[in-house]
């Protein structure tokens, strides 16, 4: 899968109650919560619009 495009930023679900919402035909919607000096990356996300794309979660220590 070489030549893909990717973006990488670190990111956490604040209150997972309320930021993963299910819709009616079982999508579902996902709310990250982005520190400032990630922005730069989270931009990136805009070229992705319209597109497919995968989705990996890593977990990171808290010095990451």
């Amino acid at each position: 899968m070489g030549g893909e495009n990717m973006i990488t930023f670190i990111a956490s679900l604040k209150n997972s109650g309320k930021c993963i919402k299910l819709d009616g035909e079982l999508e579902a919607e996902v709310i990250f919560s982005v520190s400032a000096s990630e922005i730069a990356e989270v931009i990136k996300l805009v070229t992705f619009s319209g597109k497919r794309f995968k989705v990996m979660i890593v977990e990171v220590g808290l010095a990451e």
